[in-house]
């Protein structure tokens, strides 16, 4: 307990003489929920005790607690990018593994309308990412998140996600210009991040899609050393 990490993220992202922490430094609790996924792995094969399952729970609740309350929190759930996808994404996750299943729901019903609908436009083109000096990396980074949050959704029944296409098009979006970067008609300074980008975006919508394409088109990007999900979150 004294040497555990408190379940906050005032210093999130914090710059030194700037600020002490920030709304947007959220986003980096996003693996969190690959955390929850090795805890589930864990707890399969017996490896966790139930004291110790009980404490993660619990401070996942209080972390979960702390970011739908706090200022920083609050203003995490206002970004209009991929940041607004990625704490909803983080507060379903934790909500599910915590057995808070209406908050779940509660969540799931309304971030469709709010990220998905809103990020991406029907020829999969997502506005506020292309504004960004890394706008392939970022959509690539916001379909992903869109993508977790669509999987965590169908898990409580809620199809939308995955029904509408939108998610796929994205990616396709992207795809189209994926292999000459320089043809790409908005701004792109981080080339050399598409490889992790593009195959972790593709490997998730495996998940929902499950007909291997996406993964296959980028499979010579994979490197020996990137890290995927495993498991659709347990």
């Amino acid at each position: 307990e004294k040497l555990g990490m408190n379940p906050h993220g005032e210093f999130a992202q914090g710059i030194p003489g700037i600020c002490e922490g920030r709304g947007i430094g959220l986003i980096e609790y996003r693996n969190n929920i690959n955390v929850i996924d090795a805890i589930l792995i864990l707890e399969s094969i017996g490896a966790l005790t139930d004291e110790l399952s009980s404490e993660l729970r619990s401070w996942f609740i209080r972390l979960t607690d702390w970011m739908i309350t706090s200022e920083k929190g609050i203003d995490e759930d206002n970004q209009h990018n991929n940041h607004g996808a990625w704490y909803d994404a983080q507060i379903i996750a934790m909500a599910l593994f915590t057995g808070r299943k209406q908050l779940a729901k509660r969540v799931v019903r309304t971030s469709y309308e709010q990220r998905q609908i809103r990020h991406i436009k029907k020829d999969g083109s997502q506005p506020h990412e292309l504004a960004r000096t890394k706008a392939m990396m970022y959509s690539l980074f916001n379909t992903t998140a869109l993508a977790t949050v669509a999987i965590l959704a169908s898990r409580l029944d809620d199809k939308r996600y995955i029904n509408d296409g939108l998610i796929a098009k994205s990616f396709e979006y992207i795809y189209a210009y994926l292999e000459k970067p320089e043809t790409f008609p908005y701004t792109e300074l981080a080339p050399g991040q598409l490889d992790s980008a593009s195959c972790r975006a593709a490997l998730m919508l495996d998940l929902i899609y499950p007909c291997g394409k996406y993964a296959d088109a980028v499979a010579h990007r994979i490197s020996d050393d990137m890290y995927f999900r495993l498991t659709p979150f347990g």
